[in-house]
């Protein structure tokens, strides 16, 4: 017999019954019939007053024999829901139950059918979304990528238009999302690619949302500079190497220091802390790995000139590690970098002194100067006191420290164990790492000379062993 193709379509309006699908000749009774397992299409929710096509639906499997599906409605309640035209149509609000029949759906002689609830909405007019832009392709690890400020929701006049923002895929981009929810932005610290879902609730329709996803490539920012690092220094004196990479939004800024060429002599690089024991030019080189870009280091090569330190000007006594040659004060008492003169020494352009514990008598020894011969002479006239700055505060040291100024009252008379502006006090009084010591006049209301400036002595007096660093002494005046 020759096969033919029936188009079956019953439509009883009264009842409310459809039937949709396409269907063959009987089968026969030995033929094997796949069963249907389900269907996917109905809708959740449809507008009153607005037909919603059930040809849409699809049948699953789709190699099942029978495929022609029967709607009815089982309970209309309030919305006046029918099937017309393979459309579910409501006049009025509410839920309706629709039932999906396949004869012989789920085997020979057995009917598949399962129910399904709807939910009638009132009728109103939206604008669905359409496309979502202004996304950027590409962005560069370690700098933010805005996205709500960026995002084009398109039409410009549609109904709803809040974006969800979420990660779908970081990959190696190590993405996560920053800001706040109405102001989001894209952080990533490494390049790759990071995979965006954007989403926007009901944007095409009341329970039907617009999706959207977005790849983004992500680069390395690439170094284009090094600025800022030191190109001079003083012999003895640590540098500590640093500088600023440009620009400020670089993917990779950890620089490493090393020596440009091999076999230097005379300096030392440990981390970025340069030592000198020679003066000259020395080529260092900075690092960042990755720099240019992954795998591709960018190197820029740098020339510290180290110089001998330089003694400083009056009325600076000591400073760098070097006291003012002018005032004759290096023979006293000829202290260089290295050499130690009982406790006292310099070291790292730095003055040392290590105390001994406090004595009966109140003095530890450790006076720096205290010139009784015509070998420390110079004018202090006009100054108003000695400073001494020390490396850090003294409120640690437990007693008191003193100091004192010697100088001859009158030419020929001796001074020996007179002493003038002397200032001494608890060492909380010096919290701030200083020491002034203020000239003044002597026991017996003679005047100081300051023409005959003579020497000061800085006699710590802790009640244990102490070591205190000096940095800087020098005359003040008001």
């Amino acid at each position: 017999m020759k096969k033919r193709t029936v188009l079956a379509v019953v439509l009883t309006l009264a009842a409310g019954l459809i039937i949709t699908g396409c269907n063959g000749d009987p089968k026969p009774d030995n033929e094997i019939i796949v069963p249907v397992t389900g269907i996917t299409g109905v809708p959740g929710t449809i507008i009153a007053t607005d037909p919603y096509p059930l040809s849409g639906v699809e049948v699953e499997p789709e190699n099942a024999t029978n495929k022609t599906i029967i709607w009815t409605i089982v309970d209309a309640g309030e919305t006046g829901a029918k099937i017309e035209n393979n459309s579910l149509v409501a006049t009025g609000t509410g839920w309706v139950l629709v039932r999906a029949t396949i004869e012989n759906g789920a085997g020979r002689n057995s009917d598949w059918s399962d129910n399904f609830e709807v939910q009638v909405l009132p009728f109103f007019t939206m604008t669905p979304v359409t496309s979502i832009t202004g996304i950027p392709s590409e962005g560069f690890a370690g700098t933010p990528i805005p996205l709500t400020s960026s995002a084009i929701v398109n039409p410009e006049d549609a109904t709803n238009k809040a974006i969800t923002w979420t990660i779908a895929d970081a990959g190696t981009t190590q993405a996560s999302l920053g800001g706040a929810t109405t102001n989001r932005i894209l952080n990533v610290s490494a390049p790759g690619i990071v995979i965006l879902l954007a989403t926007i609730t009901d944007g095409i329709w009341p329970g039907n949302d617009y999706e959207d996803l977005f790849e983004i490539t992500i680069k390395t920012k690439p170094v284009e500079s090094i600025t800022g690092v030191p190109g001079t220094g003083v012999l003895g004196v640590a540098i500590t190497l640093s500088g600023t990479v440009n620009p400020a939004e670089a993917t990779f800024k950890t620089i490493l220091w090393s020596f440009a060429e091999a076999g230097v002599t005379g300096a030392t690089l440990t981390g970025n802390i340069f030592n000198s024991t020679e003066g000259g030019t020395y080529k260092v080189r900075a690092t960042i790995t990755n720099g240019k870009a992954l795998g591709e280091n960018y190197t820029q090569d740098f020339d510290i000139v180290i110089e001998a330190p330089k003694p400083p000007n009056f009325p600076i006594i000591f400073e760098n590690g070097m006291f003012a040659v002018e005032m004759g004060i290096v023979t006293l008492p000829q202290l260089t970098e290295g050499v130690n003169t009982g406790n006292t020494k310099i070291e790292g352009g730095k003055l040392i002194i290590t105390t001994t514990s406090y004595g009966t008598n109140g003095n530890n020894g450790n006076y720096i100067f205290d010139s009784q011969d015509e070998t420390f002479i110079m004018d202090a006239t006009g100054y108003n006191r000695l400073c001494v700055l020390f490396e850090e505060s003294l409120g640690g040291i437990g007693y008191w420290i003193g100091g004192r100024l010697r100088a001859n009252a009158e030419e020929g008379v001796d001074d020996t164990g007179i002493w003038w502006g002397e200032k001494q006090g608890y060492s909380n009084l010096y919290g701030d790492g200083w020491l002034r010591l203020e000239f003044g006049q002597q026991d017996n209301e003679t005047v100081l000379n300051l023409e005959n400036f003579r020497g000061f002595v800085i006699n710590p007096q802790p009640e244990s062993p102490w070591v205190i660093t000096i940095t800087k002494i020098y005359l003040e005046k008001d």
